[in-house]
């Protein structure tokens, strides 16, 4: 399906530029960061939740470093920047580093977007 598509996309994208990492931000049952697990990336995969609930249960899963973030669906600038804190704070990335970033964040107008992108921390 759509998801799993995206998730075999980003694992690939990581792959091929040597990412230090993949990055899903996952506002609400997780089923990305489920893809993701299921794709088996070579990366390390860190998963961003809004609740200690989802954390708890997406660090069950394969590969799955899940961390509870509280994230602004208005912003997500600033939940990247305090994702790639978090990220280099416990050693996950050095800055310079590229990550990809996976999201079906929750955008203004209760629509989601879907997004693959490739970003280098700082």
């Amino acid at each position: 399906g759509f998801r799993e598509s995206m998730a075999g996309a980003a694992a690939e994208l990581a792959k091929n530029l040597d990412a230090a990492a993949i990055v899903v931000f996952s506002s609400r049952a997780g089923r990305y960061a489920v893809e993701m697990s299921a794709a088996r990336p070579t990366q390390p995969v860190v998963v961003f939740c809004p609740d200690d609930g989802l954390q708890r249960r997406l660090a069950l899963f394969w590969g799955l470093n899940a961390i509870t973030l509280d994230f602004d669906r208005l912003n997500p600038e600033d939940g990247i920047a305090r994702a790639s804190s978090v990220l280099l704070e416990r050693g996950f990335v050095k800055s310079g580093e590229l990550i990809v970033l996976v999201s079906d964040m929750l955008v203004a107008n209760n629509a989601t977007v879907n997004t693959v992108q490739v970003r280098r921390v700082r």
